[in-house]
């Protein structure tokens, strides 16, 4: 909860990205895939696939290794797709609202491009994810070698392909009312609220989740309209009720903290590649 890393530090880069890039996973469908690829300077398809990951850390080669002043590199996100034209990649490099990119930065997207693991892709798209007021800035420091887009674009993105979701109105309205509030939540874009509970329910509550439960949504957008009130409520210094039975059994947040469950191996497990599954991660006692 100290320093400036780690995703417990809300106003940190490593919550901000996660929290906000899977937004995506709530869609049902893969149709957000292309928009966004092309947004970062890419060319997509009809996609068929798609996974990613954050902070992707894996050892270098000796090709990158002379670059690097360690071993290793974190890659913020990495995002592997597959279209009618096969496969394809996206890597962002990712700075948290009020910071622009630095001339170093572009080495280290270069590198994300060019992994052991990344480069028997062909087609290999590289971004930066910045605010809105330091594109130029970006632009500028990084020699305009590549393409950047503003997270006011992306929470844009995000709306724009909640919109078309197939859902009633109701929670449609309601669906893009989290996304604004998810961004906004970190100064990105104009100021928005948190949606009233639904029929007078409190937000994060039993009451409140029984009256989103039966439209029978996709479980995507169900998880995402629980898991928002959830946040909303831990943001306001709330204890949330758990929206699905299993989550009484996890692990809390102090808890994995202190335990530091996670080891170097298990960090470089190469989760954004479609081969990835659930075997491969630790059972954690």
């Amino acid at each position: 909860m100290t320093g400036a890393r780690g995703f417990y530090r809300w106003s940190s880069e490593d919550h901000i990205t996660p929290a906000l890039f899977q937004n995506w996973a709530l869609f049902p469908d893969l149709t957000w895939v292309a928009p966004l690829v092309q947004a970062c300077g890419g060319q997509a398809g009809t996609v068929t696939q798609a996974s990613w990951s954050y902070a992707c850390e894996e050892l270098l080669d000796a090709k990158l290794l002379p670059y690097h002043g360690r071993n290793f590199i974190i890659a913020d996100v990495l995002m592997h797709f597959v279209d009618e034209n096969g496969p394809g990649l996206l890597a962002l490099e990712v700075k948290k609202p009020g910071a622009a990119a630095q001339p170093a930065d572009a080495r280290k997207l270069r590198s994300y491009c060019d992994l052991p693991s990344t480069r028997m892709i062909g087609r290999r798209y590289g971004c930066f994810l910045v605010g809105e007021r330091h594109v130029a800035a970006t632009l500028e420091a990084t020699g305009h070698e590549w393409h950047v887009v503003s997270w006011e674009h992306l929470r844009g993105l995000q709306a724009e392909v909640a919109k078309g979701l197939a859902i009633p109105e109701l929670l449609r309205q309601r669906v893009v009312a989290w996304i604004s509030r998810a961004h906004a939540r970190y100064g990105i874009g104009a100021p928005a609220s948190a949606p009233m509970p639904l029929a007078g329910a409190e937000l994060a509550t039993e009451a409140g989740y029984a009256e989103i439960r039966p439209f029978n949504l996709p479980t995507s957008v169900e998880r995402f309209l629980l898991g928002s009130e959830c946040v909303e409520a831990a943001a306001s210094g709330l204890d949330p009720a758990p929206p699905y039975a299993w989550l009484s059994g996890e692990p809390s947040a102090e808890d994995v903290r202190r335990r530091k469950l996670q080891s170097t191996a298990e960090r470089r497990i190469i989760r954004w590649q479609p081969q990835w599954n659930l075997k491969q991660e630790p059972v954690w006692p």
